[in-house]
């Protein structure tokens, strides 16, 4: 285990790579590139990589892969968890 002692600026700009799984979003590969459309223009659209952002989201079978900062990673999770409660 690693203590890291930083700025606030630069946590901010550090970048985590998650996989999500969202099978129960989107059944096949087709859905899944559908999705990343519609999440990297609904959560901090400006920081995705298409124009010219830090951040990734890639789709992986049904999983999405994101390497992002902690804040759009928690925005992110959001929008998952209320997409998820949708009827």
């Amino acid at each position: 285990e690693v203590l890291l002692i930083t700025t606030v600026e630069h946590a901010e700009q550090l970048l985590y790579t998650v996989v999500y799984p969202v099978v129960d979003l989107a059944s096949s590969e087709c859905e899944v590139d559908r999705l990343v459309g519609a999440l990297t223009s609904a959560v901090h659209y400006t920081v995705w990589d298409e124009v010219g952002g830090p951040c990734v989201m890639r789709p992986v079978g049904t999983g999405l892969l994101v390497t992002a900062t902690q804040n759009v990673h928690y925005d992110l999770e959001q929008v998952l968890a209320a997409l998820r409660k949708l009827p």
